[in-house]
């Protein structure tokens, strides 16, 4: 198992209305939208923004899983 940003503290209450936002669209159905707009942009460096394909590769493994 790995762990990737994990902090043993409670989420702020900015993070905790991220973090509920993106529930909320994930579960009415827009849970590619959310990738592409919450969580792709925050996990990719500059450098990566604009590769698609990697995009793509990353939304395909999250929607598999």
């Amino acid at each position: 198992m790995a762990l990737f940003d994990t902090d043993p503290s409670a989420d702020s209450d900015e993070r905790g209305r991220r973090r509920d936002v993106q529930v909320r669209m994930a579960r009415s159905g827009d849970f590619r939208k959310m990738l592409e707009t919450q969580l792709l942009p925050a996990y990719f460096s500059p450098a990566n923004n604009t590769k698609t394909a990697l995009h793509e590769i990353v939304i395909a493994m999250a929607i598999d899983q």
